[in-house]
């Protein structure tokens, strides 16, 4: 094998070298874009979830004995 063939040999693996890491990187990408948002729709929920929490901690009474006893008593 001559030096010329050596040369095209090791160019064009090094070319397919690049292709499979340009298409995993793509791929990559595309799982933490997917990812991303995913993360955001449930902080989203959770931010919503929250808020409805805190309206219902609000409506209940934090200290039961502070309200009066029930008419039955």
């Amino acid at each position: 094998m001559s030096d010329v063939e050596k040369t095209d040999s090791r160019l064009e693996e090094l070319e397919i070298r690049s292709a499979h890491q340009e298409a995993q990187i793509d791929e990559l990408n595309k799982a933490l874009f997917d990812h991303w948002q995913m993360i955001d729709a449930l902080t989203k929920k959770i931010k919503h979830l929250s808020d409805k929490v805190a309206i219902i901690d609000e409506r209940v009474p934090s200290n039961p004995g502070e309200d009066p006893p029930p008419p039955h008593y």
